[in-house]
């Protein structure tokens, strides 16, 4: 054994660069891995953080014929929901940048982005500028606004509805801040039946500007959900039994809701 160790330390000795060579390398890929595997808790550490700050939803009801005063009140009486934010969104198109846009529209909380309340979901974070004061007035988002660079505080924004769709009290908005969103993460904001299928841009308003008294989405918080981390599977079991329970409630008010039409 003594003489198995003297061989072994003479190797080292007589290649002392590449003993340190191979050292290094599995120095390396070790550090690396170790940093790798903190990374992705991290980051979702790091998300979840951010949704709780800004109030994120843990459920968007969504529906074609819109939810009346009723439908509100029968989902914030459905057990398990902490509350609930009636809100309307709606895509246009414009013509930006030299070609046509799909932008989504979306109201801001109705209490303003600054509240803190539990009804105030989903607050975008202002980035520079100021917040609209009137239907004349819009906030854009702002990473696709400094890529293509087209659009600056003051310009003017006219947007165009869909045949047979009425939700706007006008058309035309001034630019008066640029926000960041907590729904939308990523670079690509998502899908929409109009333009090419891809959403390019997304635009907050004040509630006062759509004219509708029909809600197109309904955000919801989970009860005790807020304390869980998003990303985990404790979580997904608080939520779940709420959306099988809001599903029912759907089934029960679409037809209410289709005589209501």
């Amino acid at each position: 054994m003594k003489a198995y160790g003297k061989v072994i330390l003479r190797s080292i000795t007589r290649s002392k660069a590449r003993f340190f060579a191979i050292f290094a390398i599995m120095a390396l890929g070790s550090g690396f891995f170790a940093g790798i595997s903190a990374t992705a808790p991290d980051m979702r550490q790091t998300v979840d953080s951010y949704l709780d700050r800004q109030n994120f939803m843990d459920v968007s009801l969504l529906s074609t014929l819109g939810f009346s005063k009723q439908d509100v009140q029968a989902v914030s009486h459905t057990k398990g929901v902490e509350a609930v934010m009636p809100t309307w969104s709606e895509d246009v198109m414009s013509h930006l940048a030299n070609a046509d846009e799909a932008i989504r529209m979306h109201a801001l909380p109705e209490k303003g982005a600054k509240d803190t309340g539990s009804s105030s979901m989903n607050r975008p974070v202002l980035v520079s500028g100021r917040w609209p004061q009137n239907t004349q007035e819009c906030v854009l988002d702002q990473k696709k606004s400094l890529v293509k660079q087209s659009l600056k505080l003051g310009d003017e924004v006219t947007v165009r509805e869909q045949v047979g769709q009425k939700l706007l009290k006008n058309t035309k908005f001034k630019v008066t801040g640029f926000v960041q969103s907590p729904m939308y993460l990523t670079f690509t904001l998502g899908n929409t039946n109009i333009g090419n299928g891809q959403l390019n841009r997304y635009m907050y308003v004040l509630p006062q500007t759509f004219s509708s008294s029909v809600y197109t989405q309904l955000a919801v918080k989970v009860k005790d959900a807020a304390q869980l981390n998003s990303f985990t599977q404790a979580y997904q079991d608080q939520v779940q039994p709420v959306c099988s329970r809001l599903t029912e409630v759907g089934k029960q008010r679409s037809p209410l809701r289709k005589q209501e039409i």
